[in-house]
């Protein structure tokens, strides 16, 4: 009898594992292949267009998605947003932005980064790291365009890392030409207004991290982090205060989970206005911790007059 229960207990016991095995091969596969969801919505009759001809005031990923033979776009959509930085500067109207990489050597910690290029992709073909597409925005008369209280950007996991999430806006500049090409090739961009939302909310996980790795409160008020500027190989993580391939990055807007009024964002001319809007995974962010990626979001941005 007793021989019985215990290879009953084994089973059980055997049993038990698969299923916590199971499940947490789920959960990985769930992170790993998970989905970002972008929705865009325009209050006060604005218009909004994601391929300058059809103009509404709802805008997903599908229609984000816009055909190379509408125009030449590089909107890239992936499914995964890898561990990237940038400072906010701009070359020939797109974002410097950088790759970056994080190595472990005995109890020291190395980063290393690579600039990015632009390139169209979508979905699970897309191997591209951070998100970018353009935006078109039509208007009589001057305006300016600010983020509503309803905007956020959240994780279905709610593990943190939303809140290493940056949002950069350039606008391109605008025309009254009715000639699409001479909207699609609008790119005269010198300035990225860049949104930091989720400013509040730091899991004890990214409190004890940044404690024990930079001896620093994350609690305190964070007034800028150090954002990659250029190309380098391996520098100690205890030298990037120092380092001139980093520079410090206020964020334009700052804005708490619960947003509690509009956040003024960019004046826009009468005519046809391109904003090009960059989503990236800031590594520069405490709350980034060392992961490498992160899916399963639900990004929301809503403009409306200020």
């Amino acid at each position: 009898m007793k021989k019985k229960v215990l290879i009953g207990s084994g089973i059980a016991l055997l049993l038990i594992i698969i299923i916590v095995l199971i499940v947490g091969l789920f959960k990985d596969n769930n992170v790993n292949n998970g989905k970002i969801n972008i929705t865009i919505k325009a209050l006060d009759n604005l218009k909004i267009s994601s391929d300058a001809v059809n103009y509404d005031n709802v805008i997903d990923n599908e229609k984000l998605d816009v055909s190379s033979s509408v125009y030449k776009n590089r909107n890239q959509l992936p499914n995964v947003l890898y561990r990237m930085s940038s400072i906010g500067s701009i070359t020939d109207g797109n974002l410097d932005i950088f790759y970056e990489t994080v190595d472990s050597e005995k109890k020291d910690y190395f980063l290393s980064s690579e600039k990015q290029k632009d390139e169209k992709c979508n979905n699970d073909a897309c191997n591209n790291h951070y998100i970018v597409y353009d935006l078109f925005f039509s208007t009589d008369m001057p305006e300016t365009i600010a983020l509503s209280p309803n905007s956020y950007v959240k994780q279905k996991d709610d593990n943190g890392m939303e809140n290493a999430i940056r949002v950069g806006f350039i606008v391109e500049g605008t025309t009254n030409s009715k000639d699409l090409n001479d909207v699609y090739n609008l790119g005269a961009g010198i300035k990225t207004i860049i949104w930091e939302p989720n400013k509040d909310i730091h899991t004890k996980e990214a409190i004890n991290f940044t404690k024990d790795i930079y001896d620093e409160d994350l609690e305190d008020e964070e007034l800028y982090y150090r954002g990659i500027n250029s190309n380098f190989n391996k520098i100690n993580i205890k030298d990037v205060k120092d380092s001139s391939k980093f520079s410090n990055v206020s964020s334009t807007i700052r804005t708490e989970k619960e947003i509690e009024e509009k956040q003024n964002l960019f004046t826009i001319q009468q005519g046809f206005t391109k904003v090009k809007v960059y989503i990236w995974f800031e590594g520069g962010d405490r709350d980034s911790l060392f992961e490498t990626k992160v899916s399963n979001l639900d990004i929301n941005l809503e403009f409306m007059k200020a």
